[in-house]
């Protein structure tokens, strides 16, 4: 009896959009696979490539879940490979580790809750079916038909009841899991975010670059890497110190000439990369020739030790556009080789990359 009616669709307590109680609680389960697919850490020992790509399919098994065994099956087997993979990455994860430990007590919670709620539902069920069976033994059809009536309605409560357990569990999960997901949001941008400059860092460029290009409103896609001149002599005249000051000051000023929409991030030591989406070549090398002269002619200025020193910011900038189908790594480096054309000609200029 309890399959029969599961067979029903008596389980798939439905709402007046349509959605399923498991459909919309596996939509919410893929928002955390995905967070904690940004947040893993970059390593090839660890195989965070292969992580990533597991975490991909389980979400896409979650858009199609409707069964409720499925989605604990799927819950499962993501607690099991995230413990490995946060336990091998143990050493890199001391900042985050109460963050993952929070989606994997959430998911947790969520499988014993679902499992309990299911097999007393079905026990309850069960029962029914008993009583059901009983009634064959009833002659009298006016007694029959009393006790029908009493289990139809018994049946139809307990549906109900069903029903409302499980809009009460959905909305209590869905306000944990919008609690993690700021805070997994929240660690993502510090995980993305440069510490020195508060800028993009290398792998926020490397994701920022695949993105854009890979979409089509965004094209085309202008890519400057720009260099500081003579940084080294910058930290051997000033101290380190100070070369973070330039660096800082480099950044800010970068900030100020970007758009909303545009990307700006520090690739390592003293380059930055900055990202023009829906921007023609022409343009930007006007843009980046007037930031060029701007910075070279406004030294910084800062105090120490009772006085005023100065250092002068020039940068050398490697211009190109992404061409149609070209991957990230090859606008990368056509790039990065007009920006070492630029330190060849002698520093504080722009070189465009064109193709042929």
């Amino acid at each position: 009896m309890p399959e029969q009616i599961i067979e029903l669709g008596l389980m798939s307590h439905r709402k007046g959009d349509g959605e399923s109680f498991v459909s919309r609680l596996g939509r919410q389960v893929a928002r955390l696979f995905s967070l904690l697919s940004e947040i893993a850490v970059e390593s090839e020992s660890l195989k965070t490539g292969e992580f990533r790509s597991q975490l991909e399919k389980w979400q896409a098994q979650l858009a199609q879940v409707t069964e409720l065994r499925t989605l604990e099956s799927i819950i499962e087997d993501c607690l099991n490979r995230c413990s490995k993979f946060f336990r091998y990455a143990q050493g890199y994860l001391n900042e985050r580790e109460t963050e993952i430990r929070e989606v994997v007590d959430v998911l947790r919670d969520a499988v014993v809750k679902l499992t309990g709620d299911s097999n007393a539902f079905n026990e309850r069920l069960l029962e029914t079916s008993t009583r059901f069976q009983q009634m064959s033994e009833i002659e009298d059809i006016r007694e029959l038909k009393i006790r029908i009536a009493r289990e139809v309605g018994d049946l139809t409560r307990i549906v109900e009841d069903k029903r409302q357990q499980d809009e009460a569990l959905y909305s209590r999960m869905s306000k944990r899991f919008d609690v993690l997901q700021e805070k997994l949001r929240k660690t993502r941008q510090e995980v993305l975010m440069d510490p020195l400059t508060q800028v993009g860092n290398r792998r926020n460029v490397d994701l920022s670059l695949k993105r854009l290009i890979q979409d089509p409103a965004k094209s085309p896609v202008v890519l400057a890497i720009l260099d500081v001149d003579d940084f080294k002599k910058i930290n051997d005249v000033h101290g380190h110190q100070a070369g973070d000051r330039a660096l800082i000051e480099v950044a800010r000023r970068l900030a100020a000439q970007v758009r909303s929409g545009d990307f700006l991030g520090r690739y390592g030591g003293d380059e930055f990369v900055v990202l023009f989406p829906g921007t023609s070549l022409s343009q930007a090398e006007i843009r980046f020739l007037q930031l060029l002269a701007t910075m070279a002619a406004t030294p910084l200025q800062y105090e120490e030790g009772g006085a005023t020193h100065s250092i002068r910011l020039a940068l050398s900038c490697g211009l190109a556009q992404g061409a149609p189908g070209e991957s990230a790594e090859a606008l990368m480096r056509r790039a990065d080789e007009a920006l070492y054309k630029a330190k060849k000609r002698g520093k504080n200029c722009l070189v465009t990359s064109h193709t042929s």
